[in-house]
């Protein structure tokens, strides 16, 4: 039990270093992949209001889904899930010009990474003592 104790305070130490090193608002791993999620999107965008549309394929294949960008919900499901915006969010998003990272959930944030860390994990002197 003492060595999984020390394991975890090492690894939790790396993570603390590696938690000062990073900038943004957002994790860098969910940026990126949003970055790639919004390349060569080809949808149509019909806009109901500054937080409601509807996005669809392009080409009449009549899938589409309804994206509330106040409510963050996608009638996909998966922003609702995950916390991370969908292809479908992420078309409407792009398409108002609106940032990102301002969409995804706080979940993701650096401040709630550098949060988990932050704490010690007390170290022991050993059994003898």
């Amino acid at each position: 039990m003492d060595m999984i104790r020390q394991l975890i305070m090492d690894k939790w130490d790396i993570r603390r270093d590696v938690s000062a090193k990073i900038e943004g608002v957002i994790s860098p791993h969910i940026m990126k992949e949003l970055r790639e999620q919004s390349r060569n999107l080809d949808m149509d965008v019909h806009r109901s209001g500054a937080i409601l549309g509807e996005v669809g394929v392009k080409g009449g294949s009549g899938y589409k889904c309804v994206v509330n960008l106040e409510e963050r919900t996608c009638s996909c499901r998966k922003w609702q899930v995950s916390g991370i915006p969908c292809k479908h969010d992420i078309v409407f998003i792009t398409y108002l010009r609106e940032p990102l990272e301002k969409y995804v959930d706080n979940y993701y944030s650096v401040d709630k990474f550098r949060a988990a860390y932050e704490s010690l994990i007390p170290a022991m002197p050993d059994k003898a003592q």
